[in-house]
Protein backbone atom coordinates (compact mmCIF):
# COMPACT_ATOMS: atom_id res chain seq x y z
CA UNK A 1 0.00 0.00 0.00
CA UNK A 2 3.01 2.38 0.47
CA UNK A 3 3.93 1.90 -3.39
CA UNK A 4 0.13 3.55 -3.51
CA UNK A 5 0.78 6.53 -1.85
CA UNK A 6 -0.89 5.34 1.60
CA UNK A 7 0.67 6.05 4.85
CA UNK A 8 0.59 3.31 7.65
CA UNK A 9 0.46 3.36 11.70
CA UNK A 10 2.05 0.79 12.84
CA UNK A 11 -0.47 -1.83 14.64
CA UNK A 12 1.37 -2.75 17.85
CA UNK A 13 -0.12 -6.39 17.84
CA UNK A 14 -3.59 -5.22 16.39
CA UNK A 15 -5.18 -7.22 13.42
CA UNK A 16 -6.12 -3.88 11.49
CA UNK A 17 -3.76 -1.37 9.61
CA UNK A 18 -4.60 2.38 9.86
CA UNK A 19 -4.28 4.02 6.63
CA UNK A 20 -4.16 7.16 5.40
CA UNK A 21 -5.07 8.54 2.25
CA UNK A 22 -3.53 9.42 -0.09
CA UNK A 23 -3.64 13.90 -0.65
CA UNK A 24 -3.98 13.02 -4.39
CA UNK A 25 -7.32 11.21 -4.00
CA UNK A 26 -9.26 14.29 -2.61
CA UNK A 27 -11.98 12.23 -0.42
CA UNK A 28 -12.83 11.80 2.83
CA UNK A 29 -12.44 8.22 4.73
CA UNK A 30 -16.55 7.47 4.11
CA UNK A 31 -16.18 8.37 0.62
CA UNK A 32 -13.21 6.31 -0.14
CA UNK A 33 -14.90 3.90 1.72
CA UNK A 34 -18.65 4.32 0.30
CA UNK A 35 -16.43 4.15 -3.34
CA UNK A 36 -14.48 1.24 -2.57
CA UNK A 37 -17.56 -0.97 -1.70
CA UNK A 38 -19.57 -0.02 -4.60
CA UNK A 39 -16.93 -0.07 -7.16
CA UNK A 40 -14.62 -3.10 -5.72
CA UNK A 41 -17.02 -4.84 -2.83
CA UNK A 42 -14.58 -4.50 -0.53
CA UNK A 43 -15.23 -3.23 2.65
CA UNK A 44 -13.74 -1.34 5.28
CA UNK A 45 -14.37 1.09 7.93
CA UNK A 46 -13.80 4.91 7.36
CA UNK A 47 -11.28 6.63 9.88
CA UNK A 48 -13.43 9.08 11.26
CA UNK A 49 -15.35 7.06 13.91
CA UNK A 50 -11.77 6.48 15.33
CA UNK A 51 -11.11 10.23 15.22
CA UNK A 52 -9.50 10.59 11.74
CA UNK A 53 -11.39 11.51 8.66
CA UNK A 54 -8.33 10.90 6.72
CA UNK A 55 -7.38 7.28 7.58
CA UNK A 56 -8.82 4.23 7.01
CA UNK A 57 -8.87 0.91 9.24
CA UNK A 58 -8.74 -2.28 7.49
CA UNK A 59 -8.78 -5.06 9.30
CA UNK A 60 -6.53 -8.28 7.84
CA UNK A 61 -8.00 -10.88 10.52
CA UNK A 62 -9.11 -14.40 9.17
CA UNK A 63 -12.42 -16.02 9.55
CA UNK A 64 -11.84 -19.09 11.21
CA UNK A 65 -14.19 -22.08 10.21
CA UNK A 66 -16.54 -23.36 12.59
CA UNK A 67 -15.27 -26.83 11.96
CA UNK A 68 -12.20 -26.01 13.42
CA UNK A 69 -10.62 -26.75 9.51
CA UNK A 70 -8.92 -24.02 7.25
Amino acid sequence: MTKLGFEMVEPGGAFYIFAKIPEACHQTSTQFADRLAADYHVGIMPGKPFGDDRYLRISYARVMRISGRP
